[in-house]
This record gives structure tokens, C-alpha cells and sequence, in this order.
């Protein structure tokens, strides 16, 4: 487990444009061991960019990321490792031929794991997001939405990463398996003191499992802080009309 407080992922001014239009503009940010740092904001605000950016599959125009204090370098592989990601279609994700158990042993190849480990260590790490060795044998198709999930979370943990980005992982999810994932992730983050980034449209997701938010419009980042506070008191403008539009959050 990381020690909390350590800044494990920082974003210094990143900016990034597509066709003379900027998709993310001068974003800056610094994600903690065992913390949660929502992304919040409507389509083409810039979150998802600023995800992929995170990830390393963007480069930025300006600016740059660095994960535990060092340029994030896209050759590196150790860095590569250390910062995972989980997407929200669970079926896209996998690749439909492959069985649970290949697609950990596939993941824990990467991550160095010698074979004779691999099985004992997909069964750990199915245990740790609530499935277990039975599991192994079947293939994404045969399971639900929300096991999906949790093998996309046990693979992202195969490599012991710092940084988990989460994008938009339960928005696919119906609402009472939402909440049996939000709970999983939080239960993992106690357990290894992963960070997660958490991409998200819906407010009421990130007021429940995330620390400090970000909210971004047009590209930049237009208020930022504690998760209670952004949503008890907005400042800005746009963020109390995404407030004002959740009645249980304005309430709160």
C-alpha cells in the first residue's frame, strides 16, 4: 500500500487541439495515493481528452504529466504499468474469444509475473473485486454487466499500478449494480491505496466516491476542490446550473 499523500500523478498546463480546435486548455491538476479525483462536465468539455492524456495515448500540445515526480515517457514501460485504466463498455473491452483466466494471465505476463504464479494470482486478484476461481473458465459473453466490470478491475490490478483512470466505469451499469461497483472500488482503494481519476457525467456518482473534483467546460477547468464543498457552495456559474439540475445534491 502507498503511503497517502503522496502525489503520484500531476498535470502541469496540459492543452491539446484538434483541427485549430482546443479540446483541453492550460489543465492542471495533482492526484494523491488513495484518493479519488473526479473529472466532472457535459460532452466536449474536455474530460476525456484530459483522460487519454493522463493515459498517456495523448500526447499534449503544452504542458506536461509526470507520474511519481518523473515525465510521463510513452516508452517507459514501468510507467506504462503504473497507471491502468477502466473503460465503461465492458464489452469492448475484452476480447470476446479469450476466458477470464486468459485475460489475467495475459495482463500479469505483462506485468512481469513468472507463469507458475499467474493462476494463484488471478484467483487473489478475482477474490480482491469479489469473484472467484469459477470464474475463470468463462468468457466475457457468459457474464453480466457488473462481472464484467469487476474483471476489468481485477486486470487493471494485475500490475499493481498507482493510477486506475476510471472512465465513465458504471454509467453502462443499471443503478443497483452502479452502486455494488462504486462500493468495490472504494473497498480495493482501502486495500492497496491505488488513486483512481475518475471521469464521470454524473454528479451523483462522483459526490459519492470521489475526494476533490474537478469540473471542466469548453475545454478548461472552471472550479475545483473538495468534493463536499464544490457541491455544497459552487462558485461558478456552470457548476451550480450542473448542481441545480440534481435535486438530491442541492440538497444535500
Amino acid at each position: 500500500r502507498r503511503a497517502a499523500g503522496e502525489v503520484v500523478l500531476r498535470a502541469r498546463g496540459v492543452g491539446k487541439s484538434f483541427g485549430g480546435r482546443a479540446a483541453v486548455r492550460e489543465v492542471s491538476f495533482a492526484l494523491r495515493a488513495a484518493e479519488t479525483l473526479g473529472i466532472v462536465g457535459e460532452s466536449g468539455s474536455g474530460k476525456t481528452t484530459t483522460a487519454r492524456i493522463a493515459l498517456g495515448l495523448t500526447a499534449p500540445d503544452t504542458g506536461a504529466v509526470e507520474i511519481h515526480g518523473r515525465p510521463w515517457t510513452r516508452g517507459d514501460r514501468a510507467q506504462r504499468r503504473d497507471v491502468q485504466v477502466v473503460y465503461q463498455d465492458t464489452l469492448a473491452a475484452f476480447d470476446p474469444r479469450y476466458t477470464v483466466a486468459k485475460v489475467l494471465a495475459e495482463a500479469l505476463a505483462v506485468a512481469g509475473v513468472p507463469r507458475e504464479h499467474r493462476r494463484a494470482r488471478s484467483v487473489e486478484l478475482l477474490e480482491l473485486v469479489g469473484l472467484g476461481a469459477e470464474h475463470l473458465s468463462r468468457r466475457p459473453l457468459k457474464l453480466s454487466g457488473g462481472q464484467r466490470q469487476r474483471v476489468a478491475i481485477a486486470r487493471a490490478l494485475a500490475p499493481s499500478p498507482s493510477v486506475i483512470v476510471c472512465d465513465e466505469p458504471v454509467s453502462a451499469l443499471d443503478v443497483s449494480v452502479q452502486a455494488q461497483v462504486l462500493d468495490l472500488l472504494e473497498d480495493v482503494q482501502r486495500e492497496t491505496g491505488v488513486a483512481y481519476l475518475f471521469i464521470s457525467h454524473d454528479l451523483g456518482v462522483v459526490h459519492h466516491l470521489c475526494d476533490r473534483v474537478l469540473v471542466m467546460k469548453d475545454g478548461s477547468v472552471v472550479e475545483e476542490g473538495p468534493v463536499g464543498t464544490v457541491f455544497s457552495e459552487p462558485a461558478h456559474p456552470y457548476t451550480k446550473e450542473l448542481v441545480a439540475a440534481i435535486p438530491r445534491l442541492a440538497a444535500a
